[in-house]
């Protein structure tokens, strides 16, 4: 939860870990706003001297704070500066964490952090279940929906993701309802794009690369891409998945699964379909990679349904 014109220090005590906060004179603190242990959203800053006039450090993130001890405790860290390294960064696989502050109070200033959030990221299930992470938060299950893949097509289906990664790895379902496809030529790739100011697909912000190989439609089962050497960091919002199969010279009908979204809202619009009102698909044909950024000639699908992409 945010709250406003927070300013407040610590008790002299910095290092890594929780802080014991105390009020600056004139500025309202977390205690203000808070009579019981809310989870915030806070910034920290630290100062080279005590004009506050050059940042030394700065750190954001989400925590807890405990009013009747006054105890901030650094619960997740989004972003860091430590004076020479930016984090997380583009192209860059390491992930922030807590700075280490100086024990002078007097050089640090906690607030709430500036950055508006409007989707706060959730924290991603343990990788010791089945480990294939989560779907977007705009779709719902439905079964027995798996659709058959048309070859060169991209699909650009609009997906809120309520994640901040990082994101290495994306899994889908494939070959169920008589779905297989053996021999020829076949792959499947996914990539993440961002929305540009006309509302279609813009730029590339992940290529998880090839799914299951190069034979992805010859079993029904679960099939992964390989994970990313550097996994990518994106804020949770509005995208577009893209799919793009390619299949040739082989025998039978490649089939993925699929979902019916749950949010009419979607950057790509909406329709009256005959189940209800439903958010738009848009497709590209002939195409045999996914283009950075995406290419001109994007058009309505307008089936309603997307296609089930799981990410961690």
């Amino acid at each position: 939860m945010r709250a406003d014109w927070i300013w407040m220090t610590h008790n002299g005590t910095g290092g890594t870990g929780s802080l014991t906060l105390v009020g600056v004179p004139g500025w309202p603190g977390f205690g203000n706003v808070y009579a019981t242990p809310r989870r915030v959203q806070y910034s920290i800053l630290q100062f080279t001297d005590t004009t506050l006039a050059t940042l030394a450090q700065g750190e954001t993130g989400y925590g807890t704070y405990t009013p009747s001890s006054g105890v901030l405790t650094r619960d997740g860290i989004l972003r860091t500066w430590n004076g020479t390294t930016y984090l997380p960064a583009e192209g860059v696989g390491n992930a922030p964490t807590a700075l280490s502050l100086s024990n002078t109070a007097a050089l640090v200033r906690i607030s709430c952090t500036p950055t508006v959030e409007m989707l706060p990221a959730i924290p991603f299930v343990a990788t010791s279940l089945e480990g294939i992470g989560t779907f977007p938060l705009n779709v719902s299950y439905t079964s027995n929906s798996y659709l058959t893949l048309t070859n060169e097509e991209v699909d650009y289906n609009p997906i809120l993701i309520g994640h901040e990664g990082p994101f290495s790895m994306a899994s889908v379902r494939v070959g169920d309802d008589s779905g297989t496809y053996s021999g020829g030529t076949q792959n499947l790739e996914i990539g993440i794009y961002d929305i540009a100011e006309t509302g279609l697909p813009g730029k590339k912000l992940i290529d998880f690369g090839l799914l299951g190989g190069t034979t992805p439609f010859s079993a029904a089962a679960t099939i992964s891409s390989t994970p990313l050497s550097t996994p990518v960091y994106i804020e949770p919002g509005w995208y577009y998945q893209a799919i793009l199969a390619q299949f040739s010279g082989g025998t039978g009908t490649p089939r993925m699964r699929s979902f019916v979204t749950t949010l009419a809202a979607s950057p790509a619009g909406t329709h009256f379909g005959a189940g209800g009102t439903v958010a738009n698909e848009l497709y590209i044909s002939s195409q045999t990679s996914l283009s950075d950024p995406a290419p001109s000639g994007i058009a309505l699908s307008n089936n309603g349904y997307q296609w089930a992409v799981a990410y961690r």
